[in-house]
C-alpha cells in the first residue's frame, strides 16, 4: 500500500517537473518556433501553415497545455493537445523534432495515461532511460568523439596542461572512459543492487556536462543545460532509494513493449543511417553528417546579417551546426533535406548565388576520422 502510494506521487512529480522543463526547453528556443524570429529555413514534411499567427496560436496551446499538466498531470485531454502541437510543429519543422522533444512528450503520456497503474508508467519510463544512457553511451565510442568531440567538449581543461601534467592525464583518462561512463550508467540499472552506484556516476555525469557546456564552462547549446538536469532526476526518481528497487519488467504490459520498441530498438537504426540521430541518442557522438555553406570567395559577405556574418570563417565558410546552435539555440539535424532547407534562405543576400554550395560530410566510420563529401549547390531552383 505504501508502495503503491509512493508510485502515485512518483507519477505526479515527474509529470509536473517534465513538463516544467519542457515549457523551459520550448521558451529558450523560442526563436525556432516563430517564422519571423529565424532566418534557418523550415523543412517541413508537409507545409500547412502559411502565416506566422498560426505558428503562434499552435505554440500558445503547446505553452497552455504544459501548464495545465502541472497543475494537473493525469490529465489525458492536456497530453493529447500537447502532442498533437508537437507533432504539427514536426511536420512544419523537422528540426523541431530533438532528442528532449521526443523524450519529454513520451514521458507526458506514460504518466498521463497510467491510470490506476502507476507502476506501469514508472516501468516505461525506466526503460526509457536505461535506453537513453546505453544508446548515447554506445555511439559515442568512435574515434571522432575521442579525439575531436570530447577534447573540445572539455576544452577549458586543456588550458592548464603545460602548467600541471596531472591535469593531462586526467583529461586523457576521461576521453577514454567518457562514452563507457555512460554505457555503464545504463548497465547498472538494470540491476537493482548498483543502482546507487548509477546514481552517483548521473551526478558526476551532470556535473562535467554543465562544468564544460554550462555558464561556467564553453555556454553552449544553453538547452541542453534544462534537459541534462532533468535527465538526472529522472535517473534519482526512477531508480534511487528503497521504493526503486524493483527489477525491470520487459514483458509484462503494453507500455514495457511501446518503451522497448522506441527506446531500445529504434536507436539501432541510428548505427545505420544518421537520420535517425535524433532517436537514436547519437546527435552528439560525433560520426554524423555535418555541413558547411561555402560562400564564393569574391562574395560580398557584407549583405549577410551580421548574426550570420560574424559566424562565417575566414575561409568563407559557415557551419549549419554553428548557425543553428547560435540562431535558435538547437542543434541543426544531421539530414541533407534539413541542411538544404535550413541554408536555403540565404540564398537572398548572395551576389553569387551561382557558385555559393552547400558542402555535406559524410559520417566517419566509428574507427576514423577522415571522412569524404559532396557539394551540392545551395541556391538552385
Amino acid at each position: 500500500m505504501i508502495e503503491d502510494h509512493y508510485q502515485n506521487k512518483q507519477v505526479l512529480i515527474i509529470s509536473r517537473v517534465t513538463s516544467l522543463v519542457f515549457f523551459i526547453s520550448i521558451v529558450m528556443t523560442i526563436n525556432a518556433y516563430i517564422p519571423p524570429y529565424r532566418l534557418f529555413g523550415f523543412s517541413p514534411i508537409i507545409s500547412i501553415f502559411n502565416a506566422t499567427y498560426q505558428y503562434i496560436i499552435v505554440l500558445s496551446l503547446s505553452l497552455l497545455s504544459l501548464v495545465g499538466l502541472i497543475i494537473k498531470p493525469y490529465n489525458t485531454y492536456f497530453a493529447i493537445v500537447l502532442t498533437l502541437c508537437t507533432l504539427l510543429f514536426t511536420s512544419q519543422d523537422l528540426l523541431l523534432f530533438q532528442p528532449y522533444t521526443y523524450l519529454c512528450c513520451s514521458t507526458i503520456l506514460f504518466c498521463a495515461f497510467s491510470g490506476k497503474l502507476p507502476f506501469n508508467a514508472i516501468n516505461a519510463l525506466r526503460i526509457m532511460i536505461i535506453g537513453l544512457y546505453l544508446w548515447a553511451g554506445f555511439h559515442k565510442i568512435n574515434l571522432t568523439f575521442y579525439l575531436n568531440i570530447f577534447p573540445n567538449f572539455i576544452s577549458g581543461l586543456h588550458l592548464l596542461p603545460n602548467k600541471y601534467p596531472l591535469i593531462e592525464i586526467i583529461v586523457f583518462c576521461m576521453d577514454i572512459i567518457a562514452p563507457f561512463f555512460e554505457l555503464g550508467i545504463g548497465i547498472l540499472l538494470l540491476f537493482p543492487r548498483h543502482r546507487k552506484k548509477a546514481s552517483i556516476m548521473a551526478f558526476v555525469m551532470l556535473v562535467t556536462v554543465l562544468g564544460c557546456l554550462g555558464p561556467f564552462g564553453s555556454s553552449w547549446n544553453k538547452v541542453v543545460w534544462p534537459w541534462n538536469m532533468w535527465l538526472f532526476f529522472m535517473e534519482i526518481t526512477l531508480f534511487y532509494g528503497k521504493y526503486n528497487q524493483q527489477p525491470i519488467s520487459f514483458y509484462d504490459t503494453k507500455s514495457a513493449y511501446l518503451s522497448i520498441a522506441l527506446f531500445i530498438v529504434a536507436p539501432c537504426l541510428a548505427i545505420f543511417s544518421s537520420v535517425y540521430s535524433f532517436n537514436g541518442f547519437k546527435l552528439y557522438s560525433g560520426n554524423i553528417k555535418t555541413a558547411f555553406v561555402i560562400f564564393d570567395k569574391t562574395e560580398d559577405l557584407a549583405s549577410l546579417p551580421p548574426s550570420i556574418r560574424n559566424l562565417v570563417t575566414k575561409d568563407n565558410e559557415l557551419s549549419l551546426l554553428t548557425w543553428s546552435e547560435k540562431e535558435l539555440n538547437i542543434i541543426v539535424l544531421p539530414d541533407d533535406y534539413v541542411f538544404i532547407r535550413g541554408a536555403k534562405p540565404l540564398c537572398s543576400y548572395l551576389t553569387k548565388k551561382d557558385t555559393a554550395k552547400l558542402r555535406i560530410f559524410l559520417p566517419p566510420p566509428f574507427y576514423s576520422t577522415k571522412t569524404t563529401f559532396y557539394d551540392t549547390p545551395l541556391c538552385k531552383p
